[in-house]
C-alpha cells in the first residue's frame, strides 16, 4: 500500500500539448507576508515546496539571520515507499519521518504554495496537526487554494522575483480535478490558525495567510 497522493485522478489532457511558458503574476499574499517579517533579527522558515536560490536570497535580504528547512513535500512522498502494506497507515508516523525536528523548533513562516491542493483532505488535515507543533503564536502560513475545477498534474513551481510577483513554472501538461477545498473546508483542517487575509488572483488561485494562534 503506498501513499494515496500517488493515486491521483486520470488526468486530461491540457488544451494544448506542451507545457505552458513561464508566467508571472502578481502575488498580494507574498507581499503581506513579507512586510509582516521583513526587518527582523531572526527569521525562521519552513519551505514546502522546490529549492530556489532566488528565494533564498530573498529572504534573506528581508532579515539580518535566516534559518531555512526546504522540503519538497510532493516530490518527497511522490516517490516515497514507506507503508509496510501488512500494517495500517499513519500519516503521522510519515510526517514525523519527514520533519524530524526536534522539540524546540518554531517555525515563524511556513510557505505551502499550492501543495494543499494535491492532498487530500485526511493528508492534509493530518500535515497541519504535525506541523502545529514547530509553531509558536503568531507564525504565519501562506497557501495558495485553487478555484479552479482542473489544475496541473503535478504543482507548479514558484520562484520568487520580488515581494510582489511569482514566477510559475509549470511541469506538466496535463489536468487533474481539483479539490477546490473553501475558507470553511480550511478552518476546519486548521482549527489552531485564523485567518489573517486572503486575496483572490485573476488566475484562479486563492491567496490564504493564516495566523497560528496556539492550542486553546
Amino acid at each position: 500500500m503506498r501513499w494515496s497522493l500517488l493515486r491521483n485522478p486520470e488526468p486530461r489532457p491540457a488544451p494544448e500539448p506542451t507545457l505552458p511558458e513561464a508566467e508571472v503574476h502578481s502575488s498580494v499574499g507574498l507581499n503581506i507576508a513579507y512586510n509582516q517579517v521583513r526587518g527582523r533579527q531572526k527569521l525562521s522558515v519552513l519551505d514546502l515546496g522546490s529549492a530556489y536560490a532566488s528565494n533564498l536570497q530573498f529572504l534573506s535580504q528581508c532579515v539580518r539571520s535566516l534559518h531555512i528547512e526546504i522540503e519538497d513535500l510532493y516530490e518527497t512522498l511522490s516517490s516515497f515507499d514507506f507503508f509496510d502494506p501488512r500494517e495500517p497507515r499513519s500519516y503521522d508516523a510519515v510526517y514525523r519521518y519527514l520533519f524530524p525536528y526536534g522539540e524546540e523548533t518554531r517555525f515563524d513562516l511556513i510557505l505551502g504554495w499550492d501543495l494543499f491542493n494535491y492532498l487530500e483532505e485526511l493528508e492534509l488535515s493530518g500535515l497541519i496537526r504535525h506541523l502545529d507543533r514547530f509553531c509558536h503564536p503568531g507564525t504565519l502560513l501562506f497557501t495558495m487554494i485553487s478555484t479552479n475545477r482542473y489544475i496541473p498534474e503535478r504543482p507548479i513551481r514558484f520562484q520568487i522575483i520580488d515581494s510582489q510577483r511569482l514566477r510559475y513554472e509549470h511541469l506538466s501538461s496535463l489536468l487533474r480535478p481539483s479539490p477546490r477545498y473553501h475558507r470553511a473546508d480550511l478552518n476546519r483542517m486548521m482549527p489552531h490558525y485564523r485567518l489573517f487575509s486572503s486575496f483572490r488572483l485573476r488566475n484562479g488561485f486563492k491567496e490564504y495567510i493564516f495566523v497560528y494562534h496556539g492550542r486553546s
